[in-house]
């Protein structure tokens, strides 16, 4: 898997039941939109809260497409996408577009968790079929067939799944309302494509380290967050820093809009010193201080493989000399409040 772009803490998703998440070039957004606990006397953020589990006699899904680039605002941008839902009810839905940009990447995702299931189609041999009419209209539609070429069983902590890989094509079209960058035509989506068949497949990645600015506003408020994330192996740690605004309406009514930059960064430094950098696409400095530390361990899995995961979750606030900012070709310049309160995580991961 890429960069991870995600806009809520992965404190909030400690087990994640037929998780989805997706590749879109370099970038990957996490489709999980889960509640986060605030400190005492702060409300709850904006994030909205996800659904129960699925129940075991209930199959769910999760649709990952590689990516495929188009042209753009004299920029090559690269798009993918992944669904996520079950039998019933609606799915959650999140395209992203991105492209290089002052050493690392911008991006722009159009979010929705209102997708009727019924827009995807999926047989007992894997094929696929996933169609959103006009339902996201003027904005989005998706029509497009994945063929599975093999399959595995997925790896589960309980549960049970299986994991199809294959080819992905169809017809996307998108109008971004950003300087008139809209595409529209046939793809065939470059590997890997997956389709995960799941039934009640409890999967809880390892944690390999995050921070995060704290985000505190009613649901369906605007909102600017800056994010850290290690991802690697223990020992071969490399950083992530992104700012994003989520939040942002659209011409669809079922559709926001997160915007913002992702850069790699050093590693943080003491407990905890947030340096990102001088000039690229992502730049500025954060200091995190702890107010309440809780400590638990998990059973996780990292490549496969079963780990114990000692998690040190930590809340409290942060302060920036310099607001953490992501340089956006085309919504400018995204700053995180210069203060607030902030979260941390520390992991140390041990071969189950």
């Amino acid at each position: 898997m890429g960069h991870l772009v995600s806009f809520v803490p992965r404190r909030a998703r400690r087990a994640i039941t037929a998780a989805g998440t997706f590749a879109a070039g370099t970038a990957a957004v996490a489709v999980v939109l889960l509640a986060v606990t605030a400190p005492a006397g702060l409300a709850a953020t904006g994030a909205a809260a996800a659904p129960a589990a699925t129940a075991a006699t209930t199959h769910s899904y999760s649709l990952t497409s590689g990516h495929v680039t188009f042209t753009g605002d004299g920029h090559t941008w690269t798009l993918g996408f992944g669904w996520n839902g079950s039998t019933s009810g609606t799915g959650q839905l999140v395209l992203t577009i991105s492209t290089p940009r002052l050493s690392g990447l911008e991006y722009h995702a159009w979010t929705t968790d209102q997708v009727p299931a019924k827009d995807l189609s999926v047989s007992s041999t894997g094929k696929a079929t996933l169609d959103t009419g006009s339902a996201l209209s003027p904005v989005l539609a998706l029509d497009l067939t994945f063929t599975p070429a093999k399959h595995t069983k997925e790896t589960c902590l309980s549960g049970s799944g299986t994991d199809y890989s294959g080819a992905l094509s169809g017809t996307v079209s998108l109008t971004t309302g950003l300087k008139a960058i809209k595409v529209s035509k046939k793809f065939t989506f470059a590997s890997p494509n997956t389709l995960d068949v799941s039934d009640a497949c409890v999967v809880t990645p390892c944690e390999l380290g995050n921070w995060s600015t704290g985000v505190v506003t009613p649901p369906g408020t605007l909102t600017t967050q800056a994010i850290g994330d290690a991802s690697g192996t223990p020992g071969h740690l490399s950083w992530l820093a992104s700012v994003a605004r989520a939040g942002v309406k659209t011409a669809s009514t079922l559709l926001t809009r997160t915007d913002g930059g992702e850069l790699t960064v050093p590693a943080p430094t003491g407990m905890l010193d947030v340096t990102t950098s001088s000039s690229g696409v992502v730049t500025g400095t954060a200091t995190f201080t702890s107010i309440e530390s809780t400590v638990v361990k998990v059973s996780c899995l990292l490549d496969g493989k079963k780990y114990t995961d000692d998690i040190d979750d930590n809340v409290g606030s942060y302060t920036s000399s310099s607001a953490l900012t992501a340089h956006t070709l085309l919504t400018g310049n995204i700053s995180a409040a210069t203060s607030g309160y902030g979260l941390f995580t520390i992991d140390t991961l041990a071969k189950a």
